[in-house]
């Protein structure tokens, strides 16, 4: 006499060695895109601050067409300034009428030739650490910076003579036949400065 017996079986699960691989590969996973991702961000960063760049020397070049003179005192060479700490080139950018060294009202018609956007606070909590546009502290003047929040740098060919010594050399020829120069030191730690004639 055959017995009819069934068998009860409960669904199968997952086991602990299957959860583990599949966890561990996802780990895996998770670490290769760590260090792609932070060149990513590296390399945006590096294209905004070429864009900055870009913009502040239209931006000097439009107020030349406007006052047919650069932003700066006219001398025997050539004038550099830096975005942190010469505000009255941002202010004068921006639109405000003030005064560059000797010249007074710089901008009378407060023509505005740049408008970046605002840095972006990336300080720990409590301190300010400025990156990536304009900055604005009351009592001192605007302040533009790079996405690594340092300045940017301009030289301007206040001898009108249509040459300007390189301030890197290795990125170009010793003279450069322009107006203005504008550069960013770009990614700490690396000698790779984005400027504005390469």
């Amino acid at each position: 006499m055959l017995m009819n017996t069934k068998l009860h079986t409960q669904p199968r699960g997952f086991t602990l060695i299957e959860l583990l691989v599949v966890v561990a590969i996802i780990a895996i996973l998770a670490g290769l895109s760590v260090p792609v991702i932070g060149r990513v961000m590296e390399r945006a960063r590096a294209t905004e601050a070429r864009a900055m760049v870009s913009d502040l020397q239209i931006a000097v070049t439009q107020y030349y067409s406007e006052y047919n003179r650069l932003p700066g005192e006219t001398g025997n060479s050539d004038t550099q300034y830096n975005t942190i700490s010469d505000t009255n080139l941002v202010a004068v950018l921006l639109g405000e009428n003030t005064s560059i060294g000797s010249i007074n009202n710089a901008n009378p018609r407060r023509t505005a030739f740049i408008e970046p956007k605002y840095a972006k606070n990336v300080g720990a909590s409590g301190q300010s650490t400025w990156a990536g546009g304009l900055v604005e502290n009351e009592g001192d003047g605007p302040q533009l910076v790079d996405p690594w929040g340092n300045p940017f740098y301009t030289l301007l060919d206040t001898n009108y003579d249509n040459l300007i010594d390189n301030p890197l050399p290795d990125t170009g020829p010793n003279q450069l036949r322009r107006r203005v120069l504008v550069w960013s030191l770009g990614i700490p730690d690396r000698d790779s400065p984005l400027t504005s004639w390469q």
